[in-house]
């Protein structure tokens, strides 16, 4: 049937790998704990450097540790089932015959792809299995087949209805649990509040002011109040922008001129209008750029160079009349697109670019940087995406301790940003799940490059599930024996697993020398191999002196 799965293909003589010596093997399951503490939560989430960072979650028992190994025994044990059912089924007696069936194979690289919005499932799919970079490593898991979280990565729209404790160290999922913390406008609010109210009457006052004045509501309502009042005697036109907390893509959004507007049904967070934003052209415009994070604990974190700037489709002017004009004073691309233009026409300031330089409401940012240069020659985009590098970062510490570490996630965020004609930057928000939709080729460009970039910066580990349930097959056979291998020795105590013998870890070093026959997993804090256009921010030089005025602050040393 066209759309039954397909079973692996039989290795030929040319494509099996040579046999590796029993010496070959340890030395690899060695680097990959060298490199990588967390491969050891394979056998328990608290096992080697979990022991330390996970001290609070009590101590693991011998049950605990049988339980979850046997988990992913039963998950594994029939993914092989299932397999080898499908092969003796549809094998056509030759590799190639095989291949038309299914490309993929116990070691192969799985993706799968959860989501109710198809551009999402199109473009990771389309970038995983087509595009030359990733050389064709890909194969999307089989659905409908009880297969489970046997994939090496996971991409998902929403936050994906997983149980993080019972996935493989080096599974790879693209949301944190607790990354609303960062993308929720209320908590984001919360979070830079916190910060930027203890740094008031120190030193430090005003460095951790990232965002416009935000207030929640409707527990902010006198504060917002007062802070409206006092904006109203020094600004000529006191416009402020209220939007649901939990929304997204311009839903709900509006811009208010008066406190009689302020009018709301769920809770909303009211942000101070930017009142002089830079502007292209005579018209207002923001930045769509695209965030890494592959680690809250310790934070480790990347930006890519191409992004977007969204362009309001009518010149700015901030008058009584226009006063709630959505189409000057707002820039989310979904509600410019309605903005009047005829469809594939551009307008404004984004007449005569090319059709990889500006499309719908959208410009590339080296189309911006060019555009603003040619306007002003003392405009320095060097220094502009320093500030707005900075400004992410700071962001991103209000935050990390908000996030716990969680070794198989990684998380692609949309932060918008606007300049303000000083060329400050300031952050409007923090996209969860910024779109993925092309709707031409500009947006095809750009997004499917990040994503491209995330992969290959990411990097999910190949590992060989055939040897994955062998070796659950043995510990758990052995489990109930005396001391022993690994880490199921009868003895449970903390003080036990931290005094591990050098013949036990050496047994954990060659289960995962034979689990993970392919390079080490990259320890976070190394440079990737293949970062692509991602520009690391985390750690640098930069994070480490935020860190430092974090700390200070918040010890009450910030005096003087």
């Amino acid at each position: 049937p066209p759309d039954a799965p397909r079973p692996p293909s039989a290795p030929t003589d040319e494509d099996e790998a040579p046999a590796r010596s029993p010496a070959e093997i340890l030395e690899q399951g060695r680097r990959c704990l060298a490199a990588h503490p967390d491969v050891a939560s394979i056998f328990a989430p608290w096992s080697l450097g979990h022991l330390k960072f996970n001290a609070q979650r009590g101590r693991p028992s011998l049950a605990d540790v049988k339980l979850r190994m046997a988990r992913q025994w039963r998950a594994y044990s029939y993914y092989r089932e299932v397999m080898a059912d499908y092969a003796a089924v549809f094998c056509r007696g030759d590799a190639a015959g095989n291949a038309a069936v299914y490309d993929g194979g116990p070691a192969s690289l799985h993706f799968r792809v959860n989501s109710s919005r198809p551009e999402v499932f199109d473009i990771v799919t389309h970038v995983l299995t087509r595009d030359p970079l990733l050389k064709g490593n890909w194969v999307e898991l089989p659905s409908g087949l009880g297969l489970k979280a046997t994939w090496n990565l996971l991409w998902t729209w929403s936050r994906p209805r997983i149980d993080y404790d019972h996935l493989l160290s080096w599974q790879c999922v693209n949301h944190y649990p607790r990354a609303r913390n960062l993308t929720r406008k209320d908590c984001l609010a919360r979070n830079v509040g916190r910060l930027r109210n203890l740094t008031k009457g120190t030193r430090f006052e005003g460095y951790f002011d990232v965002c416009p004045a935000t207030f929640l509501l409707p527990q902010d309502y006198a504060k917002l109040v007062a802070a409206f009042r006092a904006r109203a005697a020094v600004e000529a036109r006191n416009l402020w922008i209220m939007k649901p907390t939990g929304s997204s893509r311009g839903r709900g959004i509006s811009v208010v001129a008066r406190l009689d507007d302020v009018t709301y049904a769920e809770p909303v967070v009211v942000q101070a209008y930017v009142p002089r934003p830079l502007l292209l052209g005579g018209h207002k415009f923001d930045l769509r750029l695209y965030v890494l994070v592959t680690s809250f604990a310790p934070l480790e974190a990347f930006i890519h160079g191409e992004g977007f700037a969204r362009v309001a489709t009518r010149p700015f002017a901030c008058t009584e009349e226009n006063a709630s004009d959505k189409f000057v004073h707002l820039t989310n691309a979904s509600i410019q697109k309605h903005g009047g233009q005829e469809k594939g026409e551009l307008y404004g300031p984004l007449r005569g670019a090319r059709p990889h330089e500006a499309a719908g409401t959208k410009c590339s940012l080296e189309f911006l940087w060019r555009a603003l240069a040619r306007a002003d020659p003392s405009f320095d985009v060097e220094h502009v995406l320093e500030t707005i590098r900075a400004l992410v970062l700071k962001s991103l510490v209000c935050v990390e301790d908000q996030v716990p570490h969680q070794a198989s996630a990684f998380e692609l965020f949309g932060y918008d940003v606007i300049l303000d004609e000083s060329l400050q930057p300031w952050l409007l928000e923090v996209n969860a799940s910024p779109s993925m939709a092309r709707e031409h080729p500009l947006d095809a460009s750009v997004k499917e490059r990040v994503i491209r970039d995330v992969v290959r910066l990411v990097s999910p580990t190949p590992f060989d599930r055939d040897a994955l349930v062998d070796v659950f097959d043995r510990r758990l056979a052995s489990s109930s024996a005396e001391p022993g291998e690994g880490l199921l020795s009868r003895s449970s105590s903390r003080k036990r697993l931290e005094q591990l013998a050098p013949p036990d870890v050496d047994g954990l070093a060659r289960d995962l020398g034979n689990v993970l026959p392919g390079p080490a997993p990259r320890r976070v804090g190394c440079p990737p191999a293949e970062p692509g256009g991602f520009l690391r921010l985390a750690p640098s030089g930069l994070h480490d002196e935020i860190r430092r005025v974090k700390r200070a602050v918040c010890k009450g040393g910030g005096d003087g």
